[in-house]
């Protein structure tokens, strides 16, 4: 059997001080110069990777043009442009190109229109108008104005002017219907009254056939004639405020006519004192009318 043999404790010694030295050189040969940061080193910058240039953009297409317009026809839009003054002849029709590049077909007629600036330029005119309707549709054959001023609108659609006369048609009607009259129904009044004015005498006073200077007349004669005196007495004796009111909405006073050119709505006042309002049954004052309402009433009136 051997025996190991026991190592000396100086000679242990010795070498682990030499191995602690050998490992103390080791770091001090790869220690950093004094008063450098001994920490980590930082890992080296990545460098950015480079951008891909965006792709040369492409030319767009052409702008096709825009589609010409197409479904309904906006009429609301179209009457805003509306002019008859602009209006030219191609053909037997009256036609006014449109700022959009379209036409608009006017129900007129160029010959009714030429015969009525004749006469107006021949007698001439200062300020009129001529409306003309078929009776049985409606059609507008003829609109005229004339104004030797200059004027906000076409005289044809000013409700300016008084009604006069033509009012008399809406209290014939009033007489009839509510009335209970008819065309033969007469009335006697002072024969020299009427004419300008009425007083309550003209209207009020009870008057005999065969009378010096007293006239009896129809109903009929009265409309026919335009008799002053005979629509405000019978309105007088037959009707109310209220009524002829009624009967003047009927007709459109006080309402707007539909039509294509902007139209004034014919003003419209029924006096409540009963001799203001016989005045008013006769055309005398308090109702405006416009010359193309007028045409409407008449039309009315033909077509029953």
């Amino acid at each position: 059997m051997r025996t190991a043999k026991r190592i000396p404790r100086s000679l242990l010694i010795g070498g682990i001080l030499l191995a602690a030295g050998a490992a103390l050189a080791a770091l001090l040969r790869s220690a950093p110069p004094d008063g450098q940061d001994v920490s980590d080193p930082e890992p080296p910058a990545r460098s950015a990777p480079a951008e891909t240039p965006p792709p040369a953009a492409e030319a767009a297409p052409p702008a096709e043009p825009a589609p010409a317009p197409s479904g309904p026809v906006d009429l609301e839009r179209v009457r805003l442009m509306l002019d008859p003054t602009q209006a030219v002849v191609e053909g037997d029709r009256l036609v006014q190109p449109l700022p959009d590049g379209s036409k608009a077909v006017l129900s007129l007629r160029p010959d009714v229109q030429e015969k009525l600036r004749t006469l107006f330029d021949k007698y001439d005119v200062p300020v009129g108008a001529a409306v003309a309707i078929e009776a049985a549709t409606g059609r507008v054959v003829a609109f005229v104005s004339r104004s030797r001023a200059p004027a906000e609108r076409p005289a044809a659609l000013d409700a300016s002017f008084p009604s006069a006369s033509v009012f008399k048609l809406v209290t014939t009607a009033a007489l009839i219907e509510d009335g209970r009259l008819d065309g033969t129904a007469r009335v006697c009044y002072r024969a020299a009254s009427g004419t300008r004015r009425l007083s309550a005498k003209d209207i009020e006073e009870e008057l005999v056939e065969g009378t010096e200077g007293v006239a009896c007349d129809s109903l009929a004669d009265g409309v026919a004639k335009s008799l002053n005196p005979v629509l405000a007495r019978l309105a007088y004796q037959h009707l109310t405020p209220r009524t002829l009111l009624r009967y003047a909405e009927r007709f459109a006073f006080g309402r707007a006519v539909p039509f294509d050119l902007p139209l004034d709505v014919s003003p419209l006042e029924i006096p409540q004192d009963k001799l203001e309002f016989a005045r008013t049954a006769a055309g005398f004052w308090h109702v405006g009318l416009s010359p193309t309402h007028g045409a409407v009433l008449a039309q009315t009136i033909a077509n029953g």
